[in-house]
């Protein structure tokens, strides 16, 4: 578990971001593992940043992969649409959307009004999860 916590890690790390000024109101984001698209947001003291959330990093681990190691989720299609946040892992608390489907990242990222065009560097992530150590048996 400490190796796929470092893997994680690892992936928080190793987002590289690349920014690209435009009159975009919706920011999109480049990878190997297809289009990422975001929102944009305004904070309170009127800065904006860039918000990609519920982007997968794993296969859910439900059914047959539940207890089981980790599977990278691969391809995200021609655009995953990381809009809003996904259900958090089940533990206890009150009035949180929970699931056992829970295996995803938020990514916030400071910006200007015409912020747009990142790029993250995902598969550095993905590939070190299929080397993480296996259980060993017995």
């Amino acid at each position: 578990m400490a190796s796929f916590r470092c893997a994680l890690l690892l992936l928080l790390y190793s987002i590289v971001l690349k920014l690209n000024l435009c009159d975009c109101a919706t920011p999109y984001a480049a990878t190997k593992l297809g289009i990422i698209q975001g929102t944009q947001k305004l904070r309170p003291e009127n800065n904006t940043y860039l918000a990609f959330q519920g982007i997968p990093y794993a296969k859910p681990p439900t059914a047959q992969r539940r207890w089981q190691l980790p599977e990278p989720f691969g391809y995200l299609g021609p655009v995953y649409e990381a809009t809003a946040p996904k259900a958090a892992c089940p533990q206890d608390g009150k009035g949180i959307e929970m699931s056992e489907d829970c295996l995803y990242l938020d990514v916030y990222v400071p910006g200007g009004s015409d912020v747009s065009g990142l790029h993250f560097n995902l598969t550095l992530a993905m590939e070190n999860m299929e080397n993480v150590p296996k259980r060993s048996e017995g």
